[in-house]
């Protein structure tokens, strides 16, 4: 599913006002939707899509392991530019 039809999905269920486990899919689709980001790279979409919903899954261990690799890839910029 592409990213623009997790955030329709969310709002068909939200219309729903708590109906069944429509409160439960709104939060699973926002996690399928942080993770789209995370795969494709777009790292800050997805720890702010992860925040949205901190407490779900392991949404908290997404946004720490982002950070950890963005602080990687920075390391490692600095790295080639001092040994070059």
């Amino acid at each position: 599913m592409k990213k623009d039809q997790y955030e329709k999905a969310i709002t068909a269920f939200e219309q729903l006002d708590g109906y069944k486990d429509s409160n439960d899919w709104i939060l699973e689709c926002g996690y399928r939707k942080a993770e789209s980001y995370f795969t494709s790279g777009q790292y800050e979409e997805a720890i702010r899509e992860y925040g949205l919903i901190e407490e779900y899954r392991d949404s908290k261990d997404k946004i720490e392991e982002i950070r950890q690799l963005q602080m990687t890839a920075k390391k490692e910029v600095q790295y080639q530019e001092a040994i070059l």
